[in-house]
């Protein structure tokens, strides 16, 4: 898990956290996207779709290029041992860097 804060007034969310996964199960499968739970002590937090991309050849799709396309998917099928990912809007901006950090590590984030 990555992450990422930004002071872009443009951005709706701005504290995020970008997850990301291996398919280790030896088989192809269909992932899509979830909801967050925060558990007792984790964080509110949303996940929009699309969000999905799946890592070919060292690159994320779908990507948004060209302009206009989307930045993610809500479904994807992905291979053994292939990456996917998605990201996960913070709701409690006020949330200082460094404390995301420390629960990201203790795995108290939510689920």
């Amino acid at each position: 898990m990555h992450p990422a804060f930004s002071s872009d007034e443009k951005l709706w969310y701005k504290s995020k956290v970008r997850c990301e996964f291996q398919n280790v199960s030896g088989k192809s499968v269909k992932v899509q996207t979830s909801k967050w739970l925060p558990g007792l002590n984790g964080v509110a937090a949303k996940i929009f779709p699309p969000t999905l991309q799946i890592r070919i050849e060292g690159r994320w799709f779908p990507n948004g290029y060209p302009i206009g396309s989307p930045d993610g998917a809500r479904e994807l099928h992905v291979p053994p041992t292939e990456f996917f990912r998605t990201l996960i809007a913070l709701e409690d901006e006020t949330i200082p860097e460094g404390v995301i950090k420390r629960r990201l590590e203790a795995s108290t984030l939510g689920t």
